[in-house]
């Protein structure tokens, strides 16, 4: 069962548009951010309940309804980090099931997609990360500089999360810094909680198959868009703007601008 490609595109654009704004480069964390006017919508599809959208408050009341031990498919672009911890407790509590059809981004990788019970990747799915919890709080250790009581409380979800689910925290850290090329992180007091900014040179990093089972241990079926080159090409450049920088498995790219007579295309990838 296929997602429509005109959904997958677009949550591709909300996936831009956040980025657009801010979201995934020298950001705030979600628990400060505004909500922004995006929609979530649940429909059924066959025999799996089909939600797409940001991880807010919609897609919470979503999941919040999906019956105990059901199968789920699910497209985002991320969204709350508050929103999606408290989704992926849902996941986790209820055995429920999920099923990527075209993109998973953001938060929705790192706090919804671990908690499954089982996880099926469609051919071609973009399954994306950039900074989470673990991440600002090693690179906070690593300068030697505190963490507040609210990024303490989420990596004390996601220990949790990475244990019952035998993940490697090294994924969310070690190698994602490196990947993602982060210099440092910036902690900002708020009302509530720290506003947390990261300095990183690529946008997202987009592993393949074999880096999300050897380095995260990551259990599913299917593959990703980053194990083939022609989704690299034909997909990739119809997702991100021009000028995008990404690692993809461990290729550097950046999304050329697009011509009147040409296609955007990728540079950098092998």
């Amino acid at each position: 069962m296929l997602v429509p490609s005109s959904i997958v595109l677009r949550c591709f654009a909300l996936a831009m548009t956040a980025y657009a704004l801010g979201i995934a480069v020298g950001s705030a964390t979600a628990r400060e951010q505004s909500s922004r006017s995006r929609i979530v919508e649940s429909r059924q599809v066959r025999d799996k309940l089909f939600i797409y959208g940001p991880t807010d408050e919609a897609m919470l009341r979503a999941f919040s309804a999906a019956p105990q031990g059901s199968s789920i498919l699910l497209a985002s672009p991320g969204g709350r980090t508050d929103i999606a911890i408290a989704i992926g407790k849902i996941v986790l509590q209820n055995s429920l099931s999920l099923e990527v059809g075209g993109v998973c981004l953001s938060s929705c990788a790192d706090y919804i997609l671990p908690a499954a019970k089982a996880v099926k990747l469609q051919s071609g799915s973009v399954i994306g990360f950039h900074h989470n919890d673990l991440l600002f709080e090693y690179l906070l250790r690593r300068q030697q500089e505190p963490a507040d009581r609210c990024l303490m409380a989420d990596v004390r979800w996601l220990d949790y999360l990475y244990k019952v689910k035998r993940l490697k925290s090294e994924f969310a850290t070690l190698e994602r810094a490196r990947r993602l090329d982060v210099s440092r992180v910036i902690s900002i007091p708020g009302p509530n909680c720290a506003f947390m900014y990261t300095l990183i040179k690529r946008t997202l990093w987009l592993p393949t198959s074999d880096q999300l089972r050897q380095l995260w241990g990551l259990s599913f079926n299917g593959s990703v868009c980053a194990d083939h080159p022609a989704c690299r090409r034909s997909l990739l450049p119809q997702v991100f703007k021009p000028g995008t920088r990404l690692m993809v498995g461990d290729d550097d790219i950046v999304v050329q601008e697009q011509s009147k007579s040409s296609p955007a295309k990728l540079s950098g990838s092998s």
